[in-house]
């Protein structure tokens, strides 16, 4: 307060060389006027008008409106820099108080108020806007975290918050079929969220520590506003891309569309499915593998799998032996007979220790794959669970909601657990649409053995598959 009127008393001064000489500039550098700053040799009243902005500023924002490393730099802020706005820094500012402290601080005298007089009644008028009580520095600014959050907390809170997106997103790709891919992508979000926010919260206490108002630099792009934005607007684009698929998907245009919805396959299109091509030691995965596929396909509404007593009946038609082994050939022979627009094929190819699954879906008219796919299994163990994922994959291509697929149970669940049986299973079924009855009962006893046993809810009684 002892800096009101200083400049122009060493200016009246009797002996100014005691005081201040021409060009030479006196007051405290945080509170000084342009004019006076440059040292100019006649100053007035509008100095201390800049100086009551500036403590006005300070009073209402905590900050001061320029900062400055050293003495220079704070002198070459109040000539160059404009003040921000302090309804930026606390929002609960009356803009009226606003405009009256920014026109305290303007460069030229000339455009500021010209005398104290002029200032008491736009106050008053601001007091009588605000309710008794009410203080116009106390409500913190909406959606702003404070400076000096420390990134311990910022990294709790952001732990807290993604927990809250993922199981939404959660939700809603569980109950509205929306792709994996958007789970996966929302993960991939805030992995990358998390640094930046820690970072913001770094730079953020560094300004707070200097009293900087204004974030000068790079720092302007690691505020807490823009920070908040931007993990807004980057689930946005999420949000719009899985909007674009989902209708792509059902229109039968673009990377999401399905068979159904493009046309190509029509609701309960039956298919035949090809013995899979066996390429490792063991013989009996290309039969397992086989009736995985019929046995899951069956339960996906929108398909019909042509049953091996089906098939044998339109090989009896077509005047070949019944037991004739149904390769990519011969489905595609029975497909091109029957009227069927797609028939399943594929391959099992062995990889280290374990096997990979190919699958590819392919036109009889034209020979060309509609899709193909691929899953591998680290071992024979994980065959049942390749086999799913694999069919899983291929009815979300032929058009099944994603719901549905995922509301199935697994293939372990409708069938066994045991690979063992299953192979047992296989030869057994084959070899009873071959006729070969007295060994297709040996072989299901045989694989019956080997399931393990069940035990029904609210039985007592225990039962095997």
């Amino acid at each position: 307060m002892t800096d009101f009127g200083v400049a122009k008393a060493g200016s009246d001064a009797t002996d100014a060389r005691r005081l201040t000489s021409t060009g030479v500039a006196l007051g405290t550098p945080a509170y000084m006027a342009p004019e006076q700053i440059g040292g100019e040799p006649t100053v007035d009243q509008r100095v201390d008008i800049y100086a009551i902005g500036v403590l006005a500023f300070e009073m209402a924002t905590g900050l001061l409106p320029f900062r400055g490393a050293t003495a220079q730099a704070l002198l070459a802020a109040h000539m160059t820099q404009s003040p921000p706005s302090l309804t930026t820094l606390r929002q609960s500012i009356p803009p009226a108080l606003d405009t009256v402290v920014l026109r305290c601080l303007e460069k030229r005298p000339a455009d500021r108020w010209q005398t104290a007089a002029e200032i008491i009644p736009m106050l008053d008028a601001i007091s009588a806007t605000v309710p008794t009580g009410a203080s116009v520095t106390s409500a913190p600014a909406p959606a702003r975290m404070p400076n000096g959050t420390h990134p311990v907390r910022v990294a709790v809170l952001f732990a807290l918050a993604s927990l809250g997106v993922l199981s939404l997103v959660w939700l809603l790709v569980r109950w509205l079929g929306l792709p994996d891919w958007v789970m996966q992508g929302a993960i991939a979000l805030l992995i990358a969220g998390l640094p930046i926010m820690l970072l913001t919260s770094w730079r953020e206490r560094r300004r707070a520590a200097r009293q900087v108002a204004t974030p000068t630099g790079i720092e302007r792009l690691f505020t807490w506003r823009r920070s908040l934005h931007g993990g807004v607007l980057a689930f946005a684009a999420l949000g719009l891309a899985t909007a674009a698929f989902m209708t792509s998907r059902a229109f039968g245009v673009g990377p999401g569309a399905t068979l159904l919805s493009a046309g190509v396959l029509a609701p309960r299109e039956r298919i035949v499915i090809a013995d899979f091509d066996n390429r490792t030691s063991d013989s009996t995965l290309g039969p397992t593998v086989t009736q995985l596929l019929r046995i899951d396909l069956a339960q996906s509404p929108p398909i019909s799998v042509m049953e091996p007593s089906q098939v044998s009946q339109v090989l009896g038609r077509m005047q070949r032996d019944r037991a004739t082994a149904v390769t990519p050939a011969v489905a595609q022979e029975i497909a091109i007979r029957e009227g069927n627009k797609a028939y399943l094929t594929g391959e099992i190819l062995p990889a280290g220790s374990g096997i990979v699954i190919a699958a590819k879906l392919v036109s009889p008219s034209t020979g060309d794959a509609l899709f193909t796919l691929r899953q591998s299994a680290s071992s024979p163990d994980k065959l049942i669970a390749a086999v799913d994922r694999l069919s899983s994959k291929l009815r979300e291509k032929v058009g099944e909601s994603l719901r549905s697929v995922r509301a199935d149970p697994l293939l372990e669940q409708v069938t066994t657990s045991s690979l063992s049986a299953l192979r047992l299973y296989a030869e057994g079924t084959r070899a009873a649409d071959n006729a070969g009855y007295d060994r297709a009962i040996t072989l299901l006893e045989q694989a019956v053995g080997l399931t393990p046993a069940l035990r029904w809810p609210g039985d007592d009684s225990e039962c095997t598959r």
